[in-house]
């Protein structure tokens, strides 16, 4: 699981309300949006790594340490500390526009970035392209707060491990994934920072998506259950 920074309480009102700052001597931190994978579907990720490493015992893969397991919906870069509490706003106004919707591990992929490694990461199985339309709302609502400029054509991903360049083919265990259905109940603001030496995030803010029983209508009313779980 991400470490969770301790929250101070404010108000609302305070929270949406931008601060007047010098922003030439103002601290940036370096923060991304994402969603939480379920207890079920780390526990897979983590069978699936180790079946990879002993069907590929001589290759040099890296993999993605389970805290950092998760879903990216948008990454920010470097952000003024004074513009995060509007962000917070933004993410809670954003999530409460959606449902609660179920995900499943898809099927494992792999492309070469650069020319220096080969990125593997599992697709996502949902309905109705919820993520989708979560990122591109994302990025409408505050892509403008970051140094970093958002990605054209998202794909929403779960990034496993990354392996050094190689002729060698990547021998990959049977498919499909068992089943790891989880729901996705919080919209995430995470800050990445250096400590002890190693990368870490923690998680400065959740933002509830909508209940599935609650009697207010959210503006994207995407699923519907069947007896499976999914729509």
């Amino acid at each position: 699981m991400f470490a969770k920074e301790q929250e101070h309480p404010a108000d609302d009102n305070d929270l949406c309300n931008p601060m007047t700052k010098d922003i030439e001597l103002e601290e940036t931190h370096r923060l991304f949006v994402s969603l939480s994978v379920g207890e079920k579907a780390r526990t897979q990720i983590a069978t699936l790594q180790n079946d990879i490493n002993v069907l590929n015992p001589t290759q040099n893969i890296r993999w993605q340490e389970q805290p950092h397991i998760h879903i990216t919906i948008q990454f920010l870069g470097n952000v003024n500390v004074s513009a995060i509490r509007l962000i917070r706003c933004k993410l809670d106004k954003l999530a409460k526009s959606f449902l609660e919707f179920p995900l499943d591990l898809g099927e494992l992929k792999h492309f070469q970035q650069r020319g220096s490694a080969d990125i593997m990461w599992l697709e996502l199985r949902e309905s109705h392209n919820t993520l989708i339309d979560l990122m591109q709302q994302s990025k409408f609502m505050i892509h403008g707060f970051g140094d970093h400029l958002p990605d054209k054509n998202p794909i929403p991903h779960i990034t496993i491990g990354r392996r050094k360049t190689s002729e060698l083919p990547l021998n990959l265990p049977p498919f499909p994934l068992p089943s790891s259905l989880w729901i996705a109940r919080t919209l995430n603001l995470n800050r990445s920072i250096i400590r002890a030496g190693k990368l870490d995030h923690l998680i400065i803010h959740q933002a509830p998506f909508a209940k599935l029983n609650s009697t207010k209508t959210p503006t994207h009313q995407l699923y519907r259950f069947g007896p499976s779980g999914l729509p």
